[in-house]
């Protein structure tokens, strides 16, 4: 499935980033090393925040269409909610993390922030919950550059999880690092944040790109502050330009921490595996065909043995001819084809599973089986608001 391996923040306008569960095992693998060896020189950045308050409005600034094009200066008016179904399902009875810091990061089926989406263009959005951190990513437009935005308690967590410019830039000396130059103190709202501009291996001196689709993506401009006392956020474009110094404030600016929803997905099981750890949830914010709103939805179980059982439902993406021959189907699971592979990686995989593709990994083959048998899908797609899982 190396085919499928692709930046995640490398989307289409109209729908979260097409990268199917096995070519994102692959890519995840690689993150995670890197990661190790980035941490302790991105927390210098971080140990420079300054604290700022909460009740982020939005930044007097440029609007900025899904193409990346700047419209006239103006300050949008930020309503109780985003308009939906982009946004999921609110939980009024709960307070957003400007009112809970603490909760941030603690119930992954909750999300204690909102973001205000016309200002950014959003066509579509990525929400993740888990344990220290809450996330939202969503593609900036059809060229590579994407948006993200990261809330917890422990800044290190947000430089564990944030996303690196470049990182799917292979080049000829196996460069993958990125650096950081700081870009002085800008303004959220009337509050200071720290911004950076960061380069991918792209830009290295002495470097050549070997994938000529993604050379201009190895850019990222990031903010940093402490919208409370206890919380640290994060706000970047990823595969960005030298414009979007703007953009970031943007971002920053359509935060809303007032606001809690529910990681809602259409995705039901019969009986959960262990403990749930983290949530993610995709959606756009038109339906589209049988989809729905529904992107993709991801939901990571702990075991007792320490392990990580991962359920991942994908709306059929379209497949290239190379990862369809790999399909060799083992299995017959409530009348549809599935296939368990004993290589790596690992795991149940259903191309054609009602609305979904479907791949569960970290678990054995027949608990993988029995699993999938019990799986179902919201009956309307179109509404998250009637999603239960």
């Amino acid at each position: 499935m190396e085919t499928r391996v692709a930046a995640a923040m490398r989307a289409r306008a109209d729908a979260s980033a097409p990268h199917g569960e096995l070519g994102r095992r692959v890519r995840d693998r690689a993150v995670r090393l890197r990661r190790r060896r980035r941490v302790a020189g991105a927390l210098a950045g971080a140990a420079a925040v300054v604290a700022v308050s909460a009740g982020l409005t939005a930044v007097p600034s440029r609007m900025f269409t899904v193409d990346g094009r700047g419209a006239a200066p103006a300050v949008p008016v930020v309503p109780d909610r985003s308009s939906g179904p982009t946004s999921l399902p609110g939980l009024p009875g709960l307070p957003g993390a400007a009112q809970d810091p603490a909760a941030v990061g603690t119930d992954p089926r909750v999300l204690h922030f909102d973001i205000y989406l016309d200002p950014i263009g959003a066509t579509a959005s990525d929400w993740t919950s888990a344990a220290g951190y809450e996330r939202f990513v969503t593609p900036y437009d059809g060229s590579g550059r994407a948006i993200e935005v990261l809330i917890g308690r422990d800044p290190a967590v947000l430089e564990e999880r944030r996303a690196r410019p470049g990182w799917n830039v292979r080049t000829d000396d196996g460069g993958r690092g990125t650096t950081e130059t700081p870009a002085g103190t800008v303004s959220v709202g009337d509050r200071p944040a720290t911004l950076h501009r960061e380069v991918g291996p792209g830009e290295l001196a002495g470097n050549q790109v070997v994938v000529g689709a993604v050379k201009d993506t190895g850019v990222g401009w990031i903010l940093r502050w402490q919208p409370v006392d206890g919380l640290y956020a994060v706000a970047q474009v990823v595969g960005a330009t030298d414009a979007d110094r703007e953009t970031v404030r943007t971002v920053a600016g359509a935060l809303r921490l007032d606001q809690a929803q529910r990681c809602a997905t259409p995705l039901r099981l019969a009986a959960s595996p262990d403990t749930l750890t983290s949530c993610r949830t995709s959606v756009t914010r038109v339906p589209a065909a049988s989809a729905g709103v529904w992107r993709l939805s991801a939901l990571d179980y702990a075991r007792a043995d320490g392990t990580t059982t991962t359920v991942w439902t994908e709306a059929k993406p379209q497949r290239a001819a190379h990862d369809l021959a790999q399909f060799q189907p083992n299995h017959t699971i409530n009348g549809v084809a599935a296939q368990w592979r004993a290589a790596d990686p690992r795991g149940l995989w259903l191309l054609d599973y009602g609305p979904a593709e479907v791949f569960v990994s970290g678990t054995s083959e027949d608990e993988a089986v029995a699993l999938v048998r019990g799986m179902t899908f919201a009956p309307d797609l179109a509404d998250a608001g009637t999603w239960v899982g």
